[in-house]
């Protein structure tokens, strides 16, 4: 695994995200209280994209069934709920992130 440049670290300021791709890979990059993370944006329930859900406490809601994930870690915190139906849900892939000067870099 190599860290790759995926965009510019000085663009993300606190609570604020950014989709990003590269070479097929779909991330969502967010500024968490000054610390950046990275999660897949493809929700892993129904792909449904993570990039244009709802950010509160560093928790993103999946627009499409409202599945829940920690920015931090990719970990599931809440199921998709379709009427009245619970569906447990697998975690989202987390990348490691870093910047290096202006370079924001993620592992993939």
């Amino acid at each position: 695994m190599a860290f790759v440049k995926v965009g510019d670290a000085g663009t993300l300021a606190p609570g604020t995200s950014r989709k990003y791709e590269y070479n097929g890979t779909a991330m969502l990059v967010a500024n968490v209280d000054g610390t950046l993370c990275a999660i897949a944006s493809d929700c892993p329930h129904a792909k449904g994209d993570l990039s244009a859900g709802k950010i509160a406490d560093g928790i993103v809601t999946c627009p499409q069934h409202g599945s829940q994930f920690d920015l931090r870690t990719g970990r599931n915190v809440r199921g998709a709920k379709i009427l009245f139906l619970k569906i447990p849900v697998r975690d989202a892939r987390a990348f490691a992130v870093k910047v290096e000067g202006a370079d924001l870099l993620v592992e993939i």
